[in-house]
């Protein structure tokens, strides 16, 4: 596709040009030439002040974004990608200096054992 010829329309011509055109087609088509001409026009005039930032284009031609991509029901959040860090109490255990360590033995249950009551 070839870059397209930059016209400069002002809004006395593009209302002639619709006019005439609203004349010659169907209403459906008349109606599809002027949706197509209202942004075109909206465009070449945002361009011609250079005040516009694409995302302000964008805004203008699709309307402002009412949803976040991460909230929609379409892309839920996993779950389980975060694994929770161990011994993520408020301090490390190297803070408490003062605690004596006690080894408590158990008759049945064993290191590493999975818990009866589950």
């Amino acid at each position: 596709m070839k870059t397209p010829e930059r016209i400069d329309l002002d809004v006395k011509q593009l209302n002639a040009l619709l006019k005439r055109v609203k004349e010659l087609l169907p209403p459906e088509d008349y109606e599809l030439i002027k949706a197509m001409a209202d942004p075109i026009y909206l465009l070449s005039q945002s361009v011609n002040n250079k005040a516009a930032s694409i995302r302000r284009l964008l805004r203008m031609l699709f309307g402002a974004t009412t949803e976040k991509t991460g909230k929609t029901k379409a892309h839920p959040k996993k779950k389980n990608s975060v694994k929770a860090k161990k011994g993520h109490g408020r301090k490390p255990a190297k803070d408490y200096t003062g605690a004596k360590k006690v080894r408590v033995f158990h008759d049945t249950l064993k290191l590493g054992c999975l818990n009866p009551h589950n």
